[in-house]
């Protein structure tokens, strides 16, 4: 060994002194802002024509879907309003979405179905946001602008700013003067896959995104009622087309050596379950079954406050008095020792940093320079409290290595939520379970994906 680094190179200079370096040149190709209009009708809502179909094709071995930067954009009204009021819209224009499937057109195979998506999105909303980028989401989606401060005197002791859905975009009455067009990211492992790849939408038969529109008082705010409708709703995306080095060829001759190629994508599952009123230990059951299960999230939520015009039922959690949990998978407690909380509506109470810091970790944020949340420690007390817990045992490789997380499918493991709280009403309980998922494209053209 000590021959072998006798004749290894000694000097090396560095990157900052190669002026002879030049970059690689990329194939041939270009890009292309395609707009997806929906296939099953222009204008929805929620009691009547409520599923809204956008199909997604494309033609040529050589074309792709730039799916990390696709959005939804909605064309907004409320002029089926029975009273003249403004609404408020919980959190973002997300909030409309109940449901969201991917299918294969091919097949018919669904290859992403999270339902109680506006849950969803709000939660990673808040606990993914940069609180300096809200003003951009707010051009975007709707969602809050800014912070809003708890009191008029910053210099007061205990002054703080929070996250408040009531800062979300209204829809100021009844009439088409009052229409928006707002727009959304997707989030799901397929469009937005673990390595950034395009995806072959040429190669398939395409695919159709499928939006399940969420009852009026399950996603607005006002005094009186709620309602809307959607007048337009279309999915925008890059196509990008290769056209150099014969890749059309090239391309369809590795799907057919390969039998097909595959991707691996990070997707969500939703569990609904209940939990009843009063003090004690409760058990609740998330049937999850997945190869690599890599975190759960649990909302609790008053039960009759899910579908209520007067509150925001997509934003406000419960953290029922909690004073200990765990996740229990197979025979294993995770974490190891149950999180111990005192909770608190006092803004200078730090007993539930555990419990934060699980959040945090489950949703990729804990000991980052770059960590964003809009939640703070008095509104995680009161409103934003979540149950979390990561399950994979490599953090750090999650680009680059898939099935990192839990195998819960294999050995069949029963998965829950242990907790012991004090809820003083009945709860809906939602827990979202992030796994990794194997997306295929067979030699045939379609789409499937496992568990």
């Amino acid at each position: 060994m000590e021959g072998v680094a006798n004749n290894q190179p000694q000097t090396e200079l560095p990157n900052s002194l190669k002026y002879a370096r030049l970059p690689k040149k990329a194939v041939a190709g270009s890009s292309q802002l395609r707009r997806f209009a929906s296939t099953n009708g222009g204008s929805f809502d929620p009691s009547n024509n409520s599923i809204i179909h956008i199909d997604v094709t494309a033609s040529g071995n050589n074309t792709f879907l730039d799916g990390q930067h696709g959005y939804l954009q909605f064309k907004l009204s409320a002029d089926n309003k029975t009273t003249n009021e403004g609404q408020v819209i919980d959190g973002g224009i997300w909030a409309i979405i109940q449901r969201l499937r991917i299918i294969d057109k091919g097949s018919g195979s669904v290859i992403s179905d999270i339902d109680n998506y506006n849950l969803l999105h709000n939660l990673m909303f808040k606990y993914q946001t940069d609180s300096s980028k809200l003003l951009a989401h707010n051009a975007v989606s709707g969602s809050p602008s800014t912070l809003k401060g708890n009191g008029n005197d910053p210099s007061v002791a205990g002054y703080r700013v929070d996250y408040d859905p009531a800062k979300s975009t209204t829809i100021i009455g009844n009439t088409s003067a009052s229409d928006l067009t707002l727009c959304m990211p997707i989030i799901g492992g397929f469009l937005s896959n673990t390595k950034g790849l395009y995806l072959p939408i040429g190669a398939s038969q395409g695919i159709r995104l499928e939006i399940h529109l969420a009852a009026p008082n399950n996603c607005m705010k006002a005094a009186t009622d709620c309602n809307y409708n959607i007048k337009s709703a279309h999915y925008i995306a890059p196509i990008v087309n290769v056209s150099g080095d014969d890749f059309s060829n090239s391309m369809s001759q590795m799907i057919q050596a390969m039998g097909g190629i595959s991707f691996t994508g990070s997707d969500y599952q939703s569990y609904v379950s209940n939990m009843s009123s009063g003090a004690g230990e409760k058990v609740i059951d998330i049937p999850v079954q997945a190869r690599s299960l890599k975190a759960l999230y649990t909302i609790s939520r008053t039960t009759t406050d899910v579908a209520n015009f007067a509150k925001f039922g997509l934003n406000d959690y419960d953290a029922n008095n909690c004073s200990e949990y765990n996740y229990r998978i197979g025979d294993l407690s995770f974490p190891p020792s149950r999180v111990q909380v005192t909770i608190s509506s006092n803004s200078t109470a730090r007993n539930t940093a555990n419990a934060y810091n699980q959040v945090l970790m489950a949703t990729g944020q804990l000991n980052s320079v770059h960590c964003q949340t809009l939640v703070n420690a008095t509104t995680f007390n009161n409103n934003d409290w979540v149950y979390a817990v990561d399950t994979e045992a490599y953090l750090n490789e999650s680009g680059n290595v898939s099935h990192t997380g839990l195998d819960t499918l294999s050995g069949n493991l029963q998965c829950q939520l242990e907790v012991n709280n004090s809820p003083t009403a009945n709860q809906r309980v939602d827990t979202f379970a992030l796994s990794e998922r194997l997306y295929f494209l067979s030699v045939n053209g379609t789409f499937s994906v496992s568990k």
